[in-house]
């Protein structure tokens, strides 16, 4: 692999893995990433790790007040703190001027937080509402079961959220408890990109060389495994398909890929529905007038796990939604039997280079850049994507069609409701 020559990476003495690149740009971009969230939950902790992240944000630390905490964190351009299935990450982006006050502040909220009662009691009234504004929406069940059916009920499609009952009484020593089986920072890594100051590695030193590091609880990552079978999820109202109103349509299948399929995916992506000009946009809205929009996605990578999904949405007729999915799959139908034209793939390579060397060459997509690197091996530098998408052919794309696109009959996920 190439590995990029631009990107200072190095390990602080106590674990923690370090990323600096350095930009022509006035701002600073990055995050600190603690590898700890909800597969490290244990029974009885479902939902401690999304609140954590909550009393991180808002509870103190060792030195700051929650008051003054909070003054310091919302005075950033942007900052957020995230919690995923494998992580808790604490994201910013910031006038370049800010980077020494973000290194003060995040190792403190990160790994010395002083989780204030009060502040705990405020967060989980929120995050209850988070999870009540959830499961009252109407797609709730849909999203659940559609979920549970694409991931085959492994615990990859466990919601972050948790249950309300264990957010409800959860306290100080609940969340210290999670906290100290998993926040070391050999157990975490920091990316930074933008304009750095000069003595970024002497801050980054001062700020986090003195944590110590420790036995993270490491939680087996569950595989994806391709679909085995076909479900339809259909909670469309009659009154919508007899009134012809509007139903979300939503087919999704899983794609184990090898990397030299990846581009070709991406590929398939645009010519399929990415853009206005895809096949089903053609047929479907233009042609046929059944839907204003419908939209395809590729998602290369589920966390750190190198498999891929691929998904057909968008609202269709309700009365004439078996046609609308006849004509999908039709169109799939047609790209793996037909030979694809060069001039058709000339055209879509085009729209997908752009966007993705668009997002690359920013900031945040830089810091991504990075974590990419770091958790499968590859960096997608601008030159680096030209050049993949260079190397597809009409046969790559047809090759890929064939492999993970399904027939009517095959197995695949499909759900249709109401839309919001």
């Amino acid at each position: 692999m190439d590995r990029p020559t631009d990107i200072r990476e190095f390990t602080l003495g106590n674990g923690l893995r370090v990323g600096l690149q350095r930009t022509q740009t006035e701002t600073v971009s990055g995050r600190l990433r603690v590898r700890h969230g909800p597969l490290n939950e244990r029974p009885g902790e479902e939902g401690i790790a999304h609140l954590l992240e909550h009393v991180l944000c808002s509870g103190g630390t060792e030195r700051y007040a929650p008051p003054e905490a909070e003054k310091i964190i919302g005075s950033f351009g942007f900052s957020n703190a995230t919690t995923t299935l494998f992580d808790i990450n604490f994201q910013v982006d910031m006038l370049a001027k800010d980077a020494a006050k973000y290194l003060d502040v995040v190792p403190e909220i990160a790994f010395k937080p002083r989780l204030d009662p009060e502040c705990l009691k405020q967060e989980q009234g929120r995050v209850l509402r988070e999870i009540s504004d959830a499961e009252s929406s109407p797609h709730y069940r849909g999203d659940r079961e559609s979920r549970q059916a694409l991931l085959q009920h492994s615990r990859l499609a466990y919601s972050p959220l948790g249950k309300r009952e264990v957010v409800a009484a959860a306290s100080q020593s609940t969340l210290r408890d999670f906290h100290g089986r998993g926040f070391f920072p050999n157990n975490a890594d920091l990316i930074l990109v933008g304009q750095l100051p000069d003595s970024i590695e002497a801050l980054i030193e001062k700020n986090f060389g003195n944590l110590r590091s420790g036995q993270a609880e490491c939680a087996p990552i569950p595989p994806i495994f391709p679909l085995n079978k076909r479900t339809i999820l259909d909670y469309t109202p009659p009154t919508n398909k007899e009134q012809d109103c509007s139903v979300q349509l939503e087919l999704s299948v899983v794609c184990d890929y090898p990397d030299e399929d990846r581009c070709p995916l991406h590929v398939l992506d645009f010519i399929l529905g990415k853009n206005n000009s895809s096949r089903l946009m053609k047929v479907l809205s233009s042609e046929k007038g059944l839907v204003y929009g419908i939209s395809s996605h590729f998602s290369p990578y589920f966390g750190p796990i190198k498999t891929g999904q691929f998904f057909v949405y968008g609202n269709i007729s309700g009365s004439r939604s078996e046609e609308v999915i006849d004509t999908i799959f039709s169109e799939v139908g047609k790209i793996k039997k037909q030979p694809i034209r060069e001039e058709e793939i000339t055209g879509v390579i085009g729209k997908a280079e752009y966007q993705l060397v668009k997002h690359f060459e920013t900031n945040v997509g830089r810091s991504q850049a990075i974590e990419m690197l770091w958790d499968f091996d590859r960096y997608p530098s601008p030159k680096r994507i030209v050049r993949e998408f260079g190397e597809v052919t009409p046969g790559d794309v047809q090759r890929v069609a064939q492999r993970y696109l399904p027939n009517r009959d095959g197995n695949y996920v499909m759900r249709l409701m109401a839309p919001p």
